[in-house]
């Protein structure tokens, strides 16, 4: 099936969507303001108006083929609102709180904890190619959210349990969900000699771990089952690839002599630069940012290792005799020096750099602003689809309508509506350029500095403390 056989709507809208007097809203990546489209009545020939906006997105740049991918999208998130409606009728608190932790284990404020217990505990390559899995699939899910900029579940039909400020499609925690557990097994199975019961015993936690992930977002009403599938299947993908390479890009970045730094630098830099863009921005470029500074911070931590004894983690070096109590014991107290180090890091590069950037601006003149104090005082809009989401006609319908076939009433009208466009665009001022972000930098070279830290740095004070056993 192609573009060229699509019936295509002037607009995208829910079926299950049809409630009135709803509040309007706006989009991050509106271009155009409040649009109408047309639905034609019956015999009689007139048309009715629908105020909505216009939701804009790179991908729309393709062409037909760009849009009419958007509006089959958009179908199959739609789609799925009679399975969300069902799960919700299960809710209780007991399940809700349930669904909230397993959710939570999804999240960067789970995983960057257990990246540092693998890096200082655990088994420090593990870590450290954790990170740079992570990284990938947080460019990936951001990469492809943008791009599209399709919206999460209907807010009529659907009670959301939590709060969502980006795009839906595809999940991140589902992208996320399927790499990083299953890569998790297949290390130990690849690079390790446990036992077979143990590896049948991670498997079966880390399925549990995957699917419960999954499903907790479609029972907290923030992802629909196009997203999840969707997400699940890049993952697949993703890490279908990262377990071809993963070990040339560990020795790669071991050679001192290849210039790893700024390469690692340059090549971050340019997959930003392609990344695509909202207006205004949503958490997802963000997001992204933090997670390849972190990335390039691990790679710059260990290209610079120069003695791997002293930068192992804990299990790795510790006595064969030594005790229970004991390496519980230490591995706390490693994981509270390290997590100092790095917050200290953290405060001591990010408020310098902040303040920096802003004299700098001040000095040349330059329109910017930050994006963390600005939401203490201005909570972004929900992603959530409404009648106001509208997407743009897959064809251009006065292109579509064959001359010899208009009426004369149907000319004038349009001689109308481009004298109005015409004299409204006269008089609308032009637009202000849009002020940079300077919390996109800071946060690149922030979280770059504390990865750098907890790879290089934090293993050194370990040793020179001796905090080893």
């Amino acid at each position: 099936m192609s573009a060229d056989e699509i019936e295509e709507p002037v607009v995208s809208r829910s079926r299950a969507s049809k409630r009135q007097g709803s509040k309007p809203g706006r989009s991050d990546s509106d271009a155009e303001g409040t649009s109408a489209s047309s639905d034609e009545k019956g015999g009689e020939g007139r048309t009715e108006k629908k105020k909505g906006r216009i939701v804009h997105a790179p991908i729309d740049k393709l062409g037909p083929y760009g849009r009419w991918i958007r509006h089959i999208l958009l179908e199959s998130i739609l789609v799925g609102t009679p399975v969300l409606v069902s799960i919700q009728k299960f809710r209780t608190p007991a399940r809700t709180w349930a669904m909230k932790m397993i959710s939570f284990l999804g999240t960067e404020d789970f995983y960057t904890p257990l990246v540092v217990c693998m890096l200082w505990v655990l088994e420090s390559r593990l870590g450290r190619l954790y990170t740079l899995l992570m990284a990938i699939g947080f460019y990936v899910t951001g990469f492809l959210k943008n791009f599209l900029c399709l919206p999460r579940p209907p807010v009529d039909a659907v009670e959301s349990l939590e709060k969502a400020y980006d795009w839906a499609l595809p999940s991140h925690h589902s992208l996320l969900g399927v790499m990083l557990p299953f890569y998790l097994w297949f290390y130990y199975y690849l690079h390790s000699h446990m036992s077979t019961t143990f590896l049948v015993v991670l498997f079966i936690i880390v399925c549990i771990w995957s699917f419960s992930l999954m499903f907790s977002r479609l029972y907290l009403g923030v992802h629909s089952p196009a997203d999840i599938l969707t997400g699940g299947l890049f993952g697949v993908l993703v890490l279908s690839v990262w377990l071809q390479v993963y070990d040339l890009l560990d020795s790669w970045s071991a050679v001192p002599e290849n210039h790893v730094w700024l390469q690692a630098f340059v090549y971050s830099i340019l997959l930003l630069i392609v990344h695509p863009r909202c207006q205004p921005a949503t958490l997802t470029f963000a997001d992204t940012v933090v997670l390849m500074g972190v990335a390039v911070g691990a790679i710059i931590g260990h290209s610079r290792i120069r003695n791997y004894s002293a930068y192992l983690a804990l299990l790795e070096t510790m006595s064969e005799h030594a005790s229970l109590s004991a390496i519980i014991g230490m591995s706390l107290l490693r994981m509270i020096v390290g997590g100092v180090l790095v917050f200290t890091t953290r405060i001591m590069v990010k408020y310098p750099c902040r303040t920096l950037l802003f004299l700098i601006a001040q000095f040349a003149d330059i329109n910017v602003y930050s994006s963390s104090i600005y939401s203490k005082t201005n909570t972004p809009e929900s992603k959530h689809y409404s009648d106001e989401y509208l997407l743009p006609p897959i064809y251009d319908p006065k292109k579509k309508k064959n001359p010899s076939s208009r009426d004369s009433n149907e000319e004038e009208e349009e001689e109308e509506e481009e004298g109005d466009r015409q004299l409204q665009a006269s008089r609308a001022p032009e637009p202000e350029p849009v002020p940079w972000d300077v919390d996109i930098p800071v946060k690149y070279v922030t979280y770059l500095s504390m990865m750098w830290m907890a790879v290089e740095g934090v293993p050194s004070a370990f040793h020179l403390l001796g905090l080893t056993l």
